[in-house]
């Protein structure tokens, strides 16, 4: 029974994924070249609104609200300046936008239009460019202001509200700063300056994404309406092909995908816009990073099971005084068998292998004596066993299993777990009969294991 209107929670919402590489490259390569024809058509537009007054009286009318009927006739009544701007348009291609002189009058001021100020779609290419360069969530990117941008010759500063989170960050992008480049510094540069002529004929110095407009009776140069153009109508312009759902939220999870697996960190891939929790619970789950997560594994495991495989001891089936007494075994060796056939008992109860080089072990630093002895010498690949220490091998395995008769279960496995798995690995390379023969020198009391202190007084905690 709901006995209170918070006693069910609302279901999470299946997290949004990333979009594809190949759907990156596609906006990518469609943005940069519409925002190319762009710049080139609007630089155009400017230069023929600086050097002809008659183009400068033209815009100025469409935007006093005479209407497109009245523009096209001051335009058709004047050839030179019907002659310049098919110039201009022709030299500078128009991209999406028309230029039919010949057709409705609405078609006529449109062209105008595009050569003083880009389209709402021309602009979104800017901005998506920008999502893709910065990996910043898009409702930052398209507030952003003028005035917020901070150009050096080291890169850009952008303050920068996020109103999710109530903070106000300060944002730092290195790199070159000139209009020529297509990082971050390079592509604001861009926007402010395809925008320059619209902000001063509106009286507008801080409004970076300006586009223009048609009404019924006018041309209308302001603020980009975010709510209007869509990611899926500009997708639809340019024929670029997106999975669905068509959601600029996802330009943000890719990117931000990409840095966590350069960076393999949580932390780094956060960045200074959210906290490593958010990025746990909203960017954690897209496929790219699953995968990565799922390479880093595969991979980790790749390198532990080649390093057990790499940290074995030599094993040399023989007594020590066979081996000595064979001329043709390697000198190492038998240089090893000799040190352990003149072993006393003691010597022998303090160890389970000879050592091959004991001051350049794998626990201890070069040149330090190891005192690790017995039980890493199960996982040293400077350890070497004979049958002689079959033994010892056999009491350390019985003082394993007491142990774990003591310990409860998961603190057995921390403490005992690899130690015993590295020892049945060892005893199974013995046969059957040597093992008989081990025991039955253990059961004469001729060979006994010396264990350290803590091994033998460990409490269950």
């Amino acid at each position: 029974m709901v006995t209170s209107p918070f006693s069910a929670s609302r279901p999470e919402d299946t997290p949004l994924d990333e979009f594809s590489n190949a759907e990156r490259i596609q906006q990518m390569r469609a943005a940069t070249r519409d925002a190319a024809i762009t710049e080139l058509r609007i630089q155009h537009g400017q230069m023929l609104f600086r050097d002809s007054a008659s183009f400068r009286s033209l815009i100025r009318t469409a935007l006093e609200g005479a209407g497109a009927e009245e523009v096209k006739r001051q335009l058709c009544a004047d050839g030179d300046l019907m002659r310049a701007i098919v110039s201009t348009l022709s030299a500078s291609q128009l991209g999406v936008v028309g230029r039919d002189f010949e057709g409705p009058a609405s078609r006529v001021l449109r062209a105008i239009a595009s050569l003083v100020a880009p389209s709402e779609t021309e602009m979104m290419s800017f901005q998506l460019l920008l999502m893709w360069s910065t990996g910043i969530a898009p409702e930052q990117v398209r507030e952003a202001k003028v005035g917020d941008l901070v150009f050096s010759d080291g890169g850009l500063d952008w303050t920068t509200f996020k109103a999710r989170s109530h903070v106000l960050m300060r944002l730092n992008f290195t790199g070159p700063a000139s209009q020529e480049t297509w990082g971050t510094a390079g592509l604001f540069k861009r926007a402010i300056a395809v925008t320059a002529l619209a902000r001063s004929l509106v009286d507008d110095d801080q409004t970076l994404w300006m586009v223009h407009k048609l009404t019924r009776v006018k041309l209308v140069i302001n603020q980009q309406n975010f709510q209007k153009i869509k990611l899926g109508d500009w997708a639809l312009v340019h024929g670029v092909q997106l999975s669905l759902p068509i959601d600029l939220r996802r330009i943000r999870k890719a990117v931000k995908a990409v840095r966590a697996g350069i960076s393999g960190s949580a932390e780094a891939a956060a960045g200074t816009d959210h906290t490593e929790t958010t990025f746990n619970r909203y960017y954690l789950p897209v496929t790219s990073v699953i995968s990565a997560s799922a390479r880093t594994i595969a991979h980790a495991q790749e390198r532990v099971f080649g390093q057990a495989l790499a940290s074995t001891p030599t094993l040399i089936a023989r007594s020590a005084s066979s081996v000595l007494r064979d001329e043709s075994t390697e000198v190492r060796a038998r240089q090893l068998a000799a040190l352990v056939a003149d072993e006393t008992r003691t010597e022998r109860a303090l160890g389970v292998s000879a050592c091959a080089d004991p001051t350049n072990g794998p626990n201890t630093a070069a040149g330090e004596l190891c005192m690790e002895r017995p039980f890493a010498c199960l996982t040293c690949p400077n350890a070497v066993i004979f049958t002689d220490h079959l033994p010892q091998l056999l009491l350390m395995s019985d003082h394993i299993e007491a142990r774990r008769q003591d310990l409860y279960p998961p603190r057995f496995i921390e403490q005992w777990g690899e130690r015993r798995e590295s020892l049945n690995a060892v005893l199974e390379q013995f046969s059957s009969s040597e093992k008989d023969v081990a025991r039955g020198t253990i059961r004469s009391d001729a060979e006994h294991l010396h264990l350290p202190l803590a091994s033998r007084a460990e409490l269950d905690r």
